[in-house]
């Protein structure tokens, strides 16, 4: 029995010893003043727009939480707002810290709203984070690393699961197309994320057009080295139209190819066109 307290209380010290090494270790490397001047700093320089943070929290068994994110349209919030979310986020497994790698057990981003507009002349209140930049002209150097200073050694990371929760998506459309959409109740969660084997992704959302709704869900893997989806189940379900869809698609990222199959629930074809315009002269009936 005195064998057996003195072994559990050797791990008990030892349990502390690396709480207490952790916590120092979090502190070091993840102050949250460092953190949020870091990501207003770097975000708001990248995207050439304004950021804001409500409040931003380390725990040591809770993670990172980022409270009311907010990206401003182009280039302040008084154009508006292009996404906010109501939290953001990230636990992490203590013991992996005390190895250098900061394996991250869950990331998860709550309520995030996002405002998509397409302008008369068909470009996006987005087109000016994708534009290429002119040729010759060399990438701004970004500020030296603190791990790549000698200051602090570097930290490998990993993710292991992500998840959204509960997201809303309005697409007002101010060209001759007028497709304006709102998706709201998005949720989606991918596990096993990698870039070198398949990843489990699971989506849903609800989704409003022209004064009718419907439903979207999909359930499948996606491999990204490989360049295949494989497609569980794909049921969308939308005015006059629902449908269950199986199957694979090959080289989606040169080109792609299709092997699926189409289980008709309900098709009504007038209605469908109803929706989506068909070419003129063309009329579809059945």
């Amino acid at each position: 029995m005195k064998k057996l307290l003195k072994i559990l209380g050797v791990l008990f010290i030892i349990f502390v010893g690396l709480i207490i090494t952790a916590v120092i270790l979090v502190k070091i490397y993840l102050p949250p003043e460092k953190v949020k001047a870091l990501l207003l700093s770097r975000i708001g320089e990248s995207l050439k727009r304004e950021v804001d943070i409500q409040d931003l929290s380390v725990s040591i068994f809770k993670g990172v939480s980022v409270e009311g994110f907010k990206i401003s349209e182009s280039p302040t919030f008084q154009e508006g707002t292009f996404v906010s979310s109501k939290s953001f986020i990230v636990k992490y497994n203590l013991l992996s810290i005390l190895k250098r790698q900061l394996s991250i057990s869950m990331v998860t981003l709550e309520e995030p709203l996002i405002n998509i507009t397409r302008n008369p002349d068909g470009s996006f209140n987005f087109s000016d984070l994708i534009k290429a930049s002119p040729p010759g002209e060399e990438k701004e150097a970004l500020p030296e690393d603190e791990s790549q200073t000698g200051n602090a050694p570097a930290i490998a990371l990993l993710v292991s699961k992500a998840q959204l929760k509960d997201g809303q998506l309005n697409f007002t459309d101010h060209s001759p197309a007028a497709m304006s959409v709102r998706a709201h109740k998005i949720n989606l969660v991918v596990s096993d994320i990698s870039l070198v084997s398949p990843m489990d992704i699971s989506f849903s959302t609800s989704i409003e057009h022209k004064n009718m709704g419907g439903d979207i869900s999909f359930d499948g893997k996606l491999d990204l080295n490989k360049g295949i989806l494989e497609i569980g189940r794909l049921s969308p379900s939308y005015a006059d139209l629902s449908i269950d869809i199986t199957g694979l698609v090959e080289d989606f990222k040169e080109k792609p190819k299709l092997n699926i199959s189409i289980k008709d629930k309900k098709v009504m074809i007038d209605s469908i066109a109803n929706i989506f315009p068909l070419p003129e002269g063309l009329k579809l009936n059945g």
